[in-house]
């Protein structure tokens, strides 16, 4: 499924904008079909496409990034490829009754000697009347390789818009205006695959969802401001305080991937 050139190509958390209310869901988002992993666990395979990161992923179907890295089981090495299947576990409580115009109808065909009981306790996890009411037609002994409607899951359709531009000198140059209570200082990684090209983001492990924090390089003296996005994934050493994106590296002017920076946040 995943193939191994280079570093995973984790949260690329690229800016993403809801599409409009009367845009149409994507011709490959038609149905989900359900599977069973080794540990008799269900899921269903979301066909990477070019371009597209682990964060975009997470967005579409409201699953966070680290569940779906270790789901899928992922080397520090790991890199999503275009066609590559990627499997999303399934959550039989995020499941709606009634269709609705950004949702997915979910199936799962039923195995030898499986019956609408059983997968209702047992495997599906959704109640036995639920699925009657999705599937008027069946009785409680269902026969091999019935198609059954589990429910219809909601989506995030999403698209790339255009990064916004970033005024560099004001960023840099003015004191910052947040307040701070807690400082830190290691190992960044900028990382473009990561968090896209044109944006102000990190990924910390200790500052609060959504806040600002200042990046330092101390060898310049240059400080940026970042948003926090998201936690540093599993697969980084210890001594990796913080993912940036590009831009941030950028206006930190730093040559390489990876540098050492001081850290101020909240």
């Amino acid at each position: 499924m995943l193939h191994k050139p280079f570093l995973f190509n984790l949260l690329c958390l690229l800016p993403f904008a809801l599409i409009g209310q009367n845009a149409p869901i994507e011709d490959r988002f038609i149905q989900i079909q359900l599977e069973t992993n080794d540990d008799q666990i269900l899921y269903f395979n979301h066909k990477v496409t070019k371009k597209e990161s682990l964060y975009r992923i997470s967005r579409i179907y409201n699953v966070t990034t680290n569940t779906l890295y270790g789901f899928n089981q992922f080397g520090p090495e790991d890199i999503l490829h275009e066609n590559s299947l990627l499997k999303i576990p399934f959550e039989a409580t995020k499941l709606l009754v009634d269709k609705t115009k950004f949702s997915i109808p979910v199936y799962y065909k039923v195995k030898a000697k499986e019956n609408l009981y059983g997968l209702s306790k047992r495997k599906l996890l959704i109640a036995k009347k639920t699925l009657k009411l999705l599937n008027p037609q069946i009785s409680n002994q269902i026969l091999e390789g019935t198609q059954l409607l589990v429910g219809y899951y909601p989506i995030e359709i999403i698209q790339e818009i255009e990064s916004e531009p970033v005024e560099i000198n004001p960023i840099i140059s003015k004191p910052s205006e947040q307040i701070f209570t807690k400082e830190s200082r290691g190992v960044a990684i900028s990382e473009s695959q990561v968090m896209g090209e044109g944006r102000m983001f990190a990924l910390h492990n200790e500052a609060k969802m959504e806040s600002m924090i200042e990046i330092i390089n101390p060898i310049q003296n240059r400080k940026v401001l970042a948003k926090v996005i998201g936690r540093i994934p599993p697969i980084y050493e210890k001594e990796v305080k913080v993912l940036v994106s590009a831009e941030v590296s950028r206006q930190l002017g730093v040559i390489g991937k990876r540098f050492f920076v001081n850290i101020r946040y909240r």
